[in-house]
C-alpha cells in the first residue's frame, strides 16, 4: 500500500504533465498562427511589390499572375528570381515551419491519447 506522500508525488506529477502538455498546445497553436500570418502578409508584399514596380514592364503581368494564381510558390520564386532573398527566405521558412507545427502537433496529441 502507498503511503500518503507517494500518493501526493503521483497526483502532483499527472496534474504537472497535464499543464506542460496544455502549455505545449497553447505554444504550438500560436506558432502555427504566427506561421500562417507570415504566409499571407508575404504574399500580398510579393503582389504590391510586383504591381508597384517600373522596371517589370515585360514580365509585369506574367509576374502577377504567377503570384495569385500559383500561391505561394509563385511568391517564393519572385522573391528569389528578382533579387530580394531575405524575403524569400523569411517566407520559404514559414512555409516549411507550418508543416512542421501540425506533424509536432499532432504526434504530441497521438502520445497524450495512449496515456
Amino acid at each position: 500500500m502507498r503511503s500518503l506522500s507517494e500518493n501526493k508525488l503521483i497526483l502532483f506529477t499527472a496534474i504537472e504533465s497535464t499543464v506542460i502538455i496544455q502549455i505545449l498546445n497553447v505554444l504550438l497553436g500560436a506558432l502555427g498562427v504566427i506561421a500562417v500570418f507570415v504566409n499571407i502578409v508575404m504574399w500580398f508584399i510579393s503582389l504590391i511589390q510586383a504591381i508597384s514596380r517600373d522596371d517589370l514592364k515585360n514580365h509585369k503581368a506574367l509576374w502577377i499572375l504567377l503570384i495569385i494564381f500559383v500561391a505561394p510558390i509563385g511568391s517564393i520564386v519572385y522573391f528569389f528570381m528578382e533579387k530580394r532573398k531575405k524575403y524569400g527566405w523569411i517566407y520559404l521558412s514559414a512555409i516549411i515551419a507550418f508543416p512542421v507545427i501540425l506533424t509536432v502537433y499532432a504526434i504530441m496529441s497521438y502520445v497524450v491519447t495512449l496515456q
